[in-house]
């Protein structure tokens, strides 16, 4: 018996698609999918905090929330030189929810949103999981003549970190604090 629709047929050979946001960090271009993103933000001042992991940059204040920062291209040790990082008027920073908390990302420069076909990610290359950082690698995706490496911002942070992170809300909110004091 015949029993579907034309309209469920149709949704059968639409191939499920996923939306990409692409960002560059240190000339290597990757994307997250965007439901991974709440949003992005310009750079704003960054409130160091002693102590923290150096890939920690500190905290930003975010609508009354405090959010630790983190610079991927330290986390994925993609830093080429022992200069600091600088930073332009192209560098973001992407605000993520991770178990109920803000994170922030910094990335050198937001490009674009993809909308990709499912079957465009492939296998992460063995080239590419020899690279540091290869366990936070979803796959990649070939765009024309790009190569994009897919990032989960969920597993960046390993659970220890985690629990730096929550130290260093504490620790921040106790100097922010202080600095709000000595303004008054």
């Amino acid at each position: 018996m015949w029993t579907d629709t034309v309209e469920e047929q149709r949704a059968e050979r639409r191939e499920k698609t996923r939306q990409l946001i692409t960002f560059s960090v240190s000339e290597e271009e990757f994307a997250v999918d965007i439901s991974q993103v709440q949003e992005v933000i310009r750079l704003p001042n960054i409130t160091v905090v002693p102590n923290a992991p150096d890939f920690i940059e500190g905290v930003i204040h975010l609508r009354g929330r405090i959010v630790p920062v983190i610079d991927l291209r330290k986390r994925l040790r993609l830093s080429r030189s022992a200069e600091p990082v600088s930073y332009d008027k192209y560098t973001r920073v992407l605000i993520i929810l991770h178990e109920g908390k803000l994170i922030g990302f910094i990335v050198d420069k937001v490009t674009e949103i993809l909308k990709i076909p499912e079957s465009a990610v492939r296998p992460t290359p063995e080239l590419v999981l020899e690279h540091t950082g290869a366990e936070y690698f979803d796959g990649v995706v070939r765009e024309d003549d790009r190569l994009i490496i897919l990032l989960n911002l969920q597993r960046v942070l390993a659970p220890v970190e985690r629990e730096q992170l929550e130290q260093i809300d504490i620790e921040a909110i106790k100097k922010l604090l202080q600095q709000h004091l000595k303004e008054k």
